[in-house]
């Protein structure tokens, strides 16, 4: 019975393991207070630039990946909220450039300890393709508007109008 328990325990871990490595998105587990990391997936190391032996023992803000004061935003977030999910922050890796990400925090105890698993997905690309979107179509506006020749858009099927130039 007990060895039983101890295989699926053991099965159980692996699995988490491989789930916590696999996944595309960086991964932390940090105490709540001070934001100490002690465990971090490899997405996270190649997001921030940090090895996984630079992050053990020292927080997000100690290693200057993110600053105190979006810190402070955060953890106010889940003092009112009880979590964060999907806050959009910047963060400085250890070379490059800044990066753009989603974040996510849930609170977890460790053994007792308040903590946090943190989720961070990069949208550095998707953030520069909507800027670049936007500004395509601000672009199209002022050439559409500022046009001398009348252009009336509608739908085809209905006629309903949509826009009209000045």
């Amino acid at each position: 019975q007990h060895k039983h328990i101890r295989d699926e325990l053991r099965l159980s871990q692996e699995k988490f393991a491989k789930a916590f490595q696999a996944t595309p998105f960086g991964i932390t587990i940090s105490t709540r207070e001070q934001g100490l990391i002690f465990e971090a997936n490899e997405a996270y190391c190649r997001i921030v630039g940090y090895s996984l032996k630079e992050l053990i023992g020292h927080s997000a803000v100690e290693l200057g990946i993110i600053t105190p004061e979006s810190r402070s935003a955060m953890m106010a977030i889940l003092a009112a909220d009880g979590c964060v999910h999907e806050t959009e922050n910047r963060v400085f890796p250890k070379a490059g450039p800044t990066r753009v990400v989603s974040v996510s925090l849930d609170p977890i105890d460790v053994d007792g300890i308040p903590c946090l698993v943190g989720i961070m997905i990069d949208i550095t690309e998707r953030r520069r393709l909507e800027d670049a979107l936007s500004a395509s179509e601000e672009r199209l506006s002022k050439v559409f508007h500022a046009n001398p020749a009348a252009i009336v858009l509608s739908t085809r099927d209905t006629g309903v109008l949509l826009d009209a130039n000045d």
